[in-house]
């Protein structure tokens, strides 16, 4: 399984250790919440100190069109927005 960092929380990707399925593991902070209410609908209960979210073609998609609003906000309104597209601190 993959573990990510990001403001705090740690995202791993990787199979579901109950179903085998392609999942995001979501730690349950409160930026993980917002992330997993984010991607998932209903939000899943957290598990195990983390929300699962099944990575699917819909998620996929969805993750899909975030990065595209956000390179599209950040060249847009380039004196606004300080989003750093390859830093390793985001």
């Amino acid at each position: 399984m993959e573990t990510f960092v990001v403001a705090g929380t740690e995202i791993q990707l990787g199979p579901d250790p109950v179903t085998g399925l392609p999942t995001l593991r979501i730690q349950a902070t409160p930026w993980g919440a917002c992330l997993a209410q984010l991607l998932a609908e209903p939000l899943p209960p957290p598990r195990d100190g983390c929300y699962a979210v099944p990575h699917d073609h819909q998620l996929d998609a969805q993750l899909c069109d975030l990065v595209e609003l956000f390179i599209t906000a950040r060249y847009a309104h380039p004196d606004l927005l300080q989003l750093r597209l390859l830093s390793q601190e985001v």
